[in-house]
């Protein structure tokens, strides 16, 4: 019965419209034909093709990566990160893979790991559910390695601000304009050349919007030692 995970994600979209756009929708299915996996737990989809299923946090709880050796593939889910091929027109390079931080369960450590997870499987190619094939592994997984302590400052930032009385609507706003402003300078490294406004104003808005709504909820989750954070600053 999907109609948890769907309440969930309408929540993330916030419109009928931009849900349907995105993801569709899900209908129930035999509860027979469900199966619970274990971490590290290898099935046989078809006779002589295993897949290895590895329990894979950081950007969501629920998560599992599936390793399949015979095509030297990892089917990451958004474990591995989001790619953006559909912007190869406007001169963005293949392959340029960007954190998942949408809500609910983003944790920076555990998303560091999966980097490195991944990497270290050795697939040759990586399929993470948007929006496009990854031929180098180990290209975007350094890619999130550097990424994701940015990522990861933005939540610190967000959880000082809210702490000291900032709304969440306040902070979803300060959020997205530096997860704007990181999007855009990784963008412009990997040659993004003059998109059309529509892919700011449309496309890359709703992910900058959700990424940021899941910095806010990590923020609540995960608040930083305010003293802390304070002495630090004074040190500076």
């Amino acid at each position: 019965e999907p109609e948890g995970l769907l309440r969930s994600a309408r929540t993330v979209y916030r419109t009928p419209e931009a849900f349907a756009a995105q993801v569709g929708n899900m209908v129930p299915c035999p509860e027979g034909r469900v199966r619970a996996v274990a971490d590290g737990e290898v099935f046989e989809l078809l006779a002589g093709r295993p897949l290895k299923c590895h329990f894979m946090e950081g950007h969501a709880r629920h998560h599992i990566v599936v390793h399949d050796p015979v095509t030297s593939s990892a089917f990451t889910g958004d474990a591995f990160g989001s790619t953006y091929d559909d912007a190869f027109e406007y001169g963005l390079a293949l392959g340029t893979t960007v954190p998942a931080t949408t809500p609910i369960d983003f944790d920076f450590r555990k998303a560091m790991e999966a980097a490195d997870r991944v990497e270290a499987m050795g697939v040759a190619h990586a399929w993470p559910t948007h929006f496009g094939p990854i031929s180098d592994v180990p290209g975007a997984a350094a890619q999130l390695r550097a990424l994701l302590p940015k990522f990861e400052g933005v939540r610190h930032d967000l959880s000082v601000r809210m702490q000291r009385g900032a709304t969440p609507v306040e902070a979803q706003a300060f959020g997205e304009e530096r997860v704007e402003a990181i999007i855009c300078d990784h963008f412009a490294a990997r040659g993004l050349q003059s998109p059309p406004a529509d892919f700011w104003t449309g496309r890359m808005r709703l992910e900058r919007e959700i990424n940021t709504q899941g910095l806010v909820v990590a923020a609540q989750r995960f608040p930083v030692d305010l003293a802390a954070a304070t002495e630090a600053r004074s040190k500076l």
